[in-house]
């Protein structure tokens, strides 16, 4: 779930610099990234920049109240899950229940009087061919750098990110490259993301278009993402 905090925080820029800024006054920025298999998911819920504001500025966070956010997660089984506040200073928020691989959801409710809806359709389960086990070890010896091959495949999948290292992006399913590490004192935990269109459009630099969101009613995006962890090993 941390991590679904960190990539909705760098896409909270992406948006207020991505979107047309509102001419009535602000609006309300719905961002939400749901995991496979991940029990708790994160909402975040603020305004947007003011009309007045220099148009890009990145300032703090403006959340919206709690008592004006009405939101449910629609499940693929017909039934819902409440979306409840966590963190009332950082308008963040939570869903707590499965979500499952390859599965349409669709979040429903209002904010702050505004009707607010998005659908999205998780991405297939990340799987790894390259590099194999769980566990990959390095040499520390000669150069400072290695490169390790990747390639991995999950369907529904559009663009794919390692974290803390970047990665290519891939129009498609399957996507294999190289990853650069230079050499570290111990063990580099690596997080790989499998980010269905939307996710895509918002985390992710070119060739992959960026494009305004996919909430109705309101900015933001409504994304989803399938994920791999590896551990290299300097010895």
């Amino acid at each position: 779930m941390r991590l679904a905090r960190v990539l909705l925080c760098c896409c909270a820029t992406a948006c207020d610099t991505l979107s047309t800024p509102p001419s009535g006054g602000p609006l309300p920025v719905v961002q939400g990234l749901l995991i496979v298999g991940e029990p708790r998911n994160v909402i975040s819920v603020t305004w947007s920049i003011p009309a007045e504001s220099t148009f890009g500025f990145a300032g703090p966070a403006r959340p919206v109240a709690p008592a004006e956010v009405s939101l449910r997660l629609m499940q693929p089984s017909g039934g819902s899950l409440p979306v409840v506040s966590t963190d009332p200073a950082k308008g963040q928020f939570e869903v707590v229940g499965d979500i499952l691989p390859q599965s349409a959801y669709d979040l429903e409710g209002s904010v702050a009087g505004h009707s607010v809806s998005a659908h999205v359709v998780t991405p297939g389960p990340f799987l790894i061919s390259l590099p194999a086990g769980d566990t990959v070890r390095l040499s520390n010896a000669g150069n400072a750098a290695r490169r390790v091959t990747y390639l991995w495949h999950a369907n529904g999948a559009l663009g794919f990110s390692a974290k803390p290292f970047p990665t290519s992006v891939s129009a498609a399913s399957d996507s294999t490259g190289t990853i650069f590490f230079f050499i570290e004192p111990d063990t580099v935990p690596l997080t790989l993301l499998a980010f269905e269109r939307h996710a895509a459009e918002f985390f992710l630099p070119s060739p992959i278009e960026r494009r305004r969101g996919n909430i109705e009613g309101a900015l933001g995006v409504f994304g989803a993402a399938s994920t791999a962890k590896r551990v290299f090993i300097w010895q």
